[in-house]
């Protein structure tokens, strides 16, 4: 996955699953220069006017009612559906990917995350943006992380910056993915980073005046004694192993470093540097890390975890047995689903499940990714996002551990392939009881 185009929107899903029902999903966005935040209002959304919903048994007919195949989404003339209201928000920030230094590595073609959390518990979603960095324009320069930002959220669509009050100006390395979640069972959700160069623990503590303050504890919980050269992306959570605490599955992915940082040439000037394809470097480690209460201790699950290059993982429970299951979107490769089976243990699935190909058999760049019951069967699908040239990959549960490739039953292919998927998310934009999808 490279593209250098930028991107004007890119959402992010950061919530923990295991401990409630619900899905946890992370991935990762690439762009050029970096991610401007934009807030968009839905403005008009609500019920759909063309009554209830059919009865939710299979993907709509060719024949359904506009509301189904829809016919209710505005067109050419018609108000928008949202509204960008970043100017009035007090939100400005914009993730830093370090491409003025004009290496055109392939570290630059990621992007970064946000997190959504009520960090003080006072009923309003505050925000938080990893910061990316900067790149040195030498091997002999080093990497460097830029610091986040987080707003906290004032009601009204109001948000005030409050990253340094609350311990966050800070940049141990290069970031891309946040995670919130509450890890020491304490009630107060708190972070993680990831990027090349590690893992960031900030934990979620009171202040003595009464606000609250996110404390680093990476050392202090087993997180620190990683490579300096280990490229982290994707991050999630669950109760992967059965102990009512919330494990951390980690997505590696790929090893470059800036001494392995080959020449790649643009195809239409060959005399010209480009992004290198992730094809010529090697996959790194996926990490799974068991929550102890008062620290983390890679499993040895990590061992025997299906080599490859992460971009986004999901944590679900995916063949209703009550157990969250693990599915890794991989870049330039097969993507893998792990089937919780109890006591620690995982059997991967991927290949026999349908879900690690296209409906060809063939690997996709895949990103996105998120999982939904779009059709009213009540068993959840998958939906990945892919690179240029690649469908968006809809994977329909069909029973007994089995997904159906639909992307072109289900119209996906409208969407041509010129565009390079990121982001994806099923979500009833307009609110009249069928799963939408929203992809970037």
């Amino acid at each position: 996955m490279n593209n250098r185009q930028p991107a004007d929107l890119l959402l992010r899903r950061r919530y923990c699953l295991g401990l409630a029902p619900g899905a946890a999903v992370s991935w990762i966005g690439g762009f050029a220069a970096g991610l401007t935040f934009v807030l968009a209002l839905c403005a008009g959304c609500g019920p759909s006017n063309q009554g209830e919903p059919a009865a939710k048994s299979s993907l709509p007919p060719a024949d359904a009612p506009e509301h189904l195949s829809g016919g209710s989404t505005p067109v050419d003339g018609e108000s928008a559906i949202f509204e960008d209201i970043t100017p009035r928000t007090g939100i400005d920030f914009a993730y830093r990917n370090g491409e003025e230094a004009g290496r055109y590595t392939i570290l630059e073609s990621l992007g970064g995350g946000v997190a959504l959390l009520d960090y003080d518990r006072d009923g309003l979603v505050d925000i938080y943006a990893t910061g990316g960095g900067t790149i040195g324009d030498s091997e002999a320069k080093p990497l460097a992380g830029l610091p986040g930002r987080l707003y906290r959220n004032l009601g009204d669509w109001k948000f005030a910056d409050v990253t340094a009050a609350a311990g966050l100006d800070v940049a141990p390395f290069y970031s891309h993915a946040a995670l919130a979640a509450d890890l020491n069972g304490d009630g107060w959700l708190d972070l993680v980073v990831t990027g090349y160069g590690g893992i960031a623990l900030y934990l979620n503590e009171a202040e003595p005046a009464g606000t609250r303050r996110f404390v680093d504890a990476t050392r202090r919980w087993g997180l620190a004694d990683l490579p300096s050269s280990h490229w982290f992306t994707a991050v999630a959570c669950g109760d992967l192993l059965g102990s009512g605490r919330a494990d951390l599955y980690v997505c590696g992915y790929l090893d470059w470093s800036p001494t392995n940082d080959p020449h790649c040439s643009r195809r239409d000037d060959p005399t010209k540097r480009d992004v290198c394809p992730p094809e010529r470097f090697g996959p790194l480690p996926d990490h799974l890390y068991e929550n102890r209460g008062d620290s983390f201790a890679k499993h040895p699950l990590t061992e025997q975890l299906k080599p490859g290059k992460g971009l986004g993982v999901l944590v679900a429970d995916l063949n209703a047995d009550r157990r969250p299951d693990l599915y890794i979107a991989n870049d330039a490769g097969d993507n893998a689903l792990y089937f919780n089976r109890g006591g620690g243990q995982f059997d991967e699935r991927g290949v026999a499940a349908g879900v690690a190909t296209d409906d060809n058999g063939r690997f996709n760049g895949s990103m996105g990714l998120d999982v939904g019951d779009f059709d009213g069967s009540g068993q959840p699908s998958l939906v990945v996002t892919n690179y240029q040239g690649e469908l968006t990959a809809l994977y329909r549960a069909i029973g007994s551990e089995t997904f159906h490739y639909q992307s072109q039953a289900a119209g996906l292919g409208a969407a041509g392939l010129e565009f390079v998927g990121f982001g994806v998310a099923f979500v009833d934009y307009d609110r009249d009881g069928w799963l939408d999808l929203a992809a970037v």
